[in-house]
């Protein structure tokens, strides 16, 4: 039994393949500058398609351009997110929210009273 276990440890790494993937490393998702960079690069390439091929000769320039970096604007904002906040900033924006609910439901308050404060003043000097 320690040959076989010997062996293979020695022996060359097995490729990647569908029935290997725990050899696979996880980088994660894409960051936001390597989504920016892929999308530049896919519409230069689509404009330099355009420019120096003549496979699409009948569309226009004026009407080329914008579906090439309309579209791929587009995409990119698809791809774009805002980043994700840690628990220490979810806290911090809930407090906010929270003092500013505060702060309406004082000035609600107030403006209350003094509405009733005047219409006490309107009803004594009435009588």
């Amino acid at each position: 039994m320690s040959d076989v276990n010997t062996e293979e440890t020695f022996g060359p790494p097995e490729p990647v393949a569908p029935w290997n993937w725990d050899n696979i490393p996880d980088y994660g998702p894409l960051k936001h500058y390597q989504h920016v960079v892929s999308f530049l690069l896919i519409g230069v390439g689509m404009t330099l398609v355009y420019e120096y091929t003549t496979y699409f000769d009948q569309i226009s320039r004026e009407i080329a351009y914008p579906l090439i970096w309309v579209a791929i604007f587009f995409r990119l904002l698809a791809h774009l997110s805002p980043r994700e906040l840690s628990e220490e900033e979810e806290l911090l924006m809930k407090e906010k929210a929270e003092a500013l609910e505060f702060k309406k439901k004082l000035q609600q308050i107030a403006r209350d009273g003094d509405d009733d404060e005047q219409e006490n003043a309107k009803e004594k000097k009435e009588q």
